[in-house]
């Protein structure tokens, strides 16, 4: 069992598979950290692929920021084309948010525990048909409902972000 002084340490290279020594809950060195972030792909002077992977990644929470806001400029638009009122608009748009927060704490389990690579896909194949599907809605409840799976990769898109940059880069603290 790791104390909790460790425990961020631990969590940080706990999926990678790597053994870190027993410090008998002594908090670890930056030097143990460097090390054993080297060990994973962690480098002192990233290459090219590093800053290609962390800036795709960056690319995908660009898009998501983008589309959590777009809905105040489609507010007037969906309003005359739905014929809906203020709280039928603020229902679907606190549908993204709610699917953001309930799932951001599941979203780090899965991370932490599959490849990010692949969850990121699949996340964005979900906002993907999202997106889509909230361009081609014709009631309030379809765009209530491919608004909330738009707002299901949002929970995804920072966490891997911060991952991959963890993963990817040396540990200077």
């Amino acid at each position: 069992a790791k104390s909790g002084q460790n425990l961020l340490e631990f969590a940080i290279f706990e999926s990678s598979g790597i053994e870190l020594p027993d410090n008998k809950g002594k908090p670890l060195s930056s030097e143990t950290l460097n090390r054993s972030a080297n060990r994973v792909g962690a480098q002192a002077n990233p290459g090219i692929k590093a800053w290609l992977v962390v800036f795709s990644a960056s690319l995908f929470f660009f898009y998501e920021f983008i589309q959590l806001n777009f809905f105040n400029a489609l507010n007037d638009i969906l309003r005359a084309e739905f014929s809906m009122n203020a709280t039928q608009i603020s229902f679907i748009s606190s549908t993204s948010l709610i699917s953001n927060l309930s799932l951001l704490i599941p979203a780090g389990l899965i991370l932490d525990r599959f490849s990010t690579r692949k969850v990121l896909l699949i996340a964005l194949v979900v906002v993907i048909i999202g997106t889509f599907g909230f361009a081609f809605a014709n009631s309030m409840f379809t765009l209530g409902f491919f608004y909330f799976l738009a707002g299901f990769g949002n929970a995804f898109c920072f966490l891997s972000c911060v991952l991959l940059a963890i993963r990817w880069f040396q540990h200077k603290w």
